[in-house]
């Protein structure tokens, strides 16, 4: 992961998480309709992260307290 956000430029996770935010709905509280955002988020803005999604969205989740 850390390889592949180095490529992407993305240089730490609050980096990544910033990235994505704008592609998830900021009252989001249910982990399936969290995953779906951030999902489509990394699908548009950071697709060379796509394998890593599981782990983004837990990062992701944790960073907004869904769990």
């Amino acid at each position: 992961l850390e390889q592949s956000m180095r490529s992407a430029d993305v240089g730490s996770n609050y980096e990544l998480v910033r990235r994505l935010d704008p592609y998830v709905d900021p009252a989001v509280v249910d982990r399936d309709e969290l995953r779906r955002q951030v999902e489509a988020g990394i699908q548009q803005a950071l697709p060379e992260l796509v394998p890593y999604r599981e782990t983004i969205v837990s990062l992701f989740a944790d960073y907004r307290d869904v769990h």
